[in-house]
């Protein structure tokens, strides 16, 4: 009887401190006692996180997870600086999110009512799988398509996945193109998946209602090669532009290709994004500018990037 006392009060005493976490304004306080959550789940592989508009099955170990979990999104203020910018030209229908990880960006989009659909792309199988459950526990499975494959300049191809993320972070996975026949892939962590090109996957695009959304790692040129067409339609492209990654697949020269259609881009890492000239020197001292901060006596030291919103 007294043990069954005792965790009577337990339970009593727990209810009331989960009551006054929900209940408590102080969001400061909130993210301690979610944090904290967040970080016992030693031995979980998902844990749930429940948001006002959308909820998520996220991953217990990882940094975009990990963000989302504590503070309910993730990167969603560059979307909403793109939104506040484009919206006067854009109706804002159709979103597509290359790398879509787990539905961090196009399922708020959806449920927050800034787009109205989406295309979600994802080469890596875990965060495919965990898009896909997101996307039916927020019932928007008539509202979102997806593709568990990478973009790329050719269609119907076979490319090499690198599994093993850096500092936990599987918003990192990029893709391999030069993988020696002496390694053991299984060891490296690297995987075949199959690629398109992003005319193939997403055809029917406007100017007028659509975002391109790209988050590839460095790998936006090499995907530019496959998207002539829709670089020809103008649509407008949200990306992060990391001279570092860029430097490894020799993709920044790729760049090029935008400016016979596009003339202006913002850096949305400023406080407040003004339009620039889009053209070969504009870009180039914005990746100097940056790659120089990405290097320390020769060595890479850091990765200095930016997010760019090019119309």
């Amino acid at each position: 009887m007294i043990k069954k006392n005792f965790y009577k009060l337990i339970e009593s005493i727990l209810k009331k401190i989960i009551f006054f976490f929900k209940k408590t304004s102080n969001q400061n306080l909130v993210k301690s006692a979610l944090t904290a959550i967040y970080r016992t789940h030693d031995n979980e592989k998902i844990l749930l996180k429940i948001n006002k508009q959308e909820n998520f099955i996220v991953h217990a170990h990882e940094a975009i997870s990990r963000e989302i979990f504590i503070n309910g999104s993730y990167d969603l203020n560059n979307l909403e600086k793109v939104i506040s910018i484009i919206k006067g030209s854009n109706n804002l229908i159709t979103l597509v999110d290359v790398g879509a990880n787990i539905g961090s960006i196009c399922i708020p989009a959806i449920t927050r009512n800034l787009f109205e659909n989406a295309i979600a792309i994802e080469p890596e199988i875990n965060n495919y799988r965990l898009l896909m459950a997101n996307i039916f526990i927020n019932k928007l499975e008539k509202k979102i398509t997806t593709h568990n494959i990478a973009l790329t300049d050719k269609n119907d191809v076979i490319l090499n996945l690198n599994t093993k993320p850096k500092l936990n972070n599987k918003g990192d996975f990029r893709i391999e193109e030069n993988v020696s026949n002496n390694i053991n892939l299984n060891d490296a962590g690297i995987v075949t998946i199959k690629g398109e090109t992003l005319d193939k996957i997403a055809p029917n695009l406007r100017k007028e209602n659509s975002l391109i959304c790209m988050d590839t790692q460095g790998y936006e040129g090499v995907i530019f090669k496959g998207a002539k067409q829709n670089l020809q339609k103008k649509i407008p492209i949200l990306l992060e532009f990391s001279p570092k990654l860029m430097k490894y697949y020799n993709s920044f020269d790729n760049f090029k290709l935008l400016f016979p259609y596009y003339s202006t881009f913002f850096n949305l890492n400023d406080k407040e994004p003004v339009p620039i000239k889009l053209n070969e020197n504009t870009l180039k001292k914005l990746f100097n500018n940056l790659f120089s901060k990405s290097q320390l006596h020769g060595e890479f030291k850091i990765d200095a990037y930016t997010d760019l919103l090019i119309i």
